[in-house]
């Protein structure tokens, strides 16, 4: 009967860590949900964008429903300037797509793909 209670909290961390572990290799990260259409939604990320330090380098819609806001930012470039391949990290994507009635606003995980160079992500 003792070892019941080790064995569930040995697996209890173990499915935590499974779990911390997932949400750090997925490619996208969920910022906000919003209300309106896509296309008010994209409307406003783009405007918030531009009054700020960031600079919209494009815009593609990659399939009905979804818009993808290439940004860049001056740390990002000097980042990626001080690397031998890091223009990969010189820009970010903003995704926004609509599900179920709402606008989902994403935006790339910039840790994956340090993962999958077997890079270290870059902090701010």
């Amino acid at each position: 009967m003792f070892k019941l209670p080790h064995i569930l909290l040995s697996l209890c961390c173990c499915l935590a860590l499974a779990t911390q572990a997932q949400d750090e290799l997925r490619p996208y990260r969920l910022i906000d949900t919003l209300a309106g259409t896509l296309n008010e939604s994209t409307d406003r990320t783009r405007s918030a964008l531009e009054s700020s330090t960031f600079e919209i380098l494009g815009e593609y819609s990659p399939y009905p429903g979804a818009t993808v806001i290439v940004i860049t930012h001056p740390a990002l470039l000097a980042a990626a300037s001080a690397k031998a391949f890091g223009g990969y990290a010189a820009v970010l994507r903003v995704g926004l797509s609509e599900v179920d009635g709402k606008v989902q606003r994403s935006h790339a995980n910039s840790a994956i793909g340090g993962r999958i160079a077997g890079r270290p992500p870059l902090t701010p």
